[in-house]
């Protein structure tokens, strides 16, 4: 055999080790570490092992790609109270309502209102009558605004107007006022508010605070996620958007960045 045809099987020999169960025969000594083959496609390929690498790229990036696209769940703030209750008003002009304008479109918030408080219901028939702490202004104002969580829904809407509401005394002329600045049409709430709808909707919220457990002992009442704790209504109360950030698990928005508490002033120059 010359010497020759001797070169040509040492090289065959040899390049079909470099692809055999060890990759790393034949090939630069750094190859016997693992940990090095798939540190790019450059090493991947120089140990020989450029398809297990892709298999693990590819496994990589899918997990990367699933874990961007499943968003944490919102934290839901549920908000018990009445239209002219002071507390709840001022809980609602100077932290529920700024906390909304700061997260609005994030989609890390959620909010959901119960305007009925301590009021007093009794049944008469196919209606109800209600009774409520403050008097009848109050009925009037818990009915507004109970047919506007209905007739308005999404935030966008809802959220100024409740914050209007609150802002000033919640009466019939004031939501009209309220609708007229915010642009909307109020004869759907009005209607709703003076008839059977109304009453029906009011119903609704007095099944949902009756069924609160603990039963609420004060006003405004905070549930996060469907639980009360002391604890969770000092936090919400008094500084709502550090706790939301706080217990908001997928990542942070900008407006986590500053918690700062927003002036009331200021977003009555904005939206009024």
């Amino acid at each position: 055999m010359d010497a020759q045809l001797i070169l040509v099987l040492c090289i065959s020999v040899c390049t079909a080790n470099a692809f055999s169960v060890e990759p790393w025969l034949g090939v630069h000594e750094r190859c016997n570490d693992p940990s090095f083959w798939c540190k790019n496609e450059e090493t991947a390929n120089e140990c020989g092992v450029y398809e297990y690498c892709k298999i693990g790229w590819e496994k990589n990036n899918h997990q990367k790609e699933t874990a961007a696209n499943v968003r944490a769940k919102p934290v839901k703030i549920t908000l018990y109270y009445e239209s002219y209750c002071p507390g709840c008003s001022d809980f609602i002009t100077t932290q529920w309502y700024p906390t909304y304008i700061k997260l609005k479109g994030t989609g890390i918030l959620e909010l959901e209102l119960v305007p009925f408080g301590n009021t007093k219901e009794y049944q008469k028939g196919d209606i109800y009558l209600f009774y409520c702490q403050h008097g009848a202004k109050e009925c009037t104002g818990n009915m507004i605004e109970t047919c506007a969580t209905k007739h308005l829904g999404n935030l966008t809407a809802l959220a100024p107007f409740i914050y209007c509401m609150e802002s000033h005394l919640p009466t019939r002329p004031q939501a009209q006022s309220c609708a007229k600045s915010l642009g909307f049409d109020y004869s759907p709430i009005d209607k709703c508010a003076n008839g059977t709808e109304g009453n029906a909707l009011e119903h609704e919220m007095a099944v949902k605070t009756r069924a609160l457990d603990p039963p609420h002992e004060y006003l405004p009442w905070i549930a996060v996620n469907d639980v009360h704790t002391s604890e969770i209504q000092s936090e919400v109360q008094n500084e709502m958007l550090k706790y939301v950030c706080k217990e908001y698990k997928g990542p942070k928005p900008a407006a986590c960045q500053n918690l700062s508490r927003m002036s009331a002033t200021k977003i009555d120059q904005e939206i009024l």
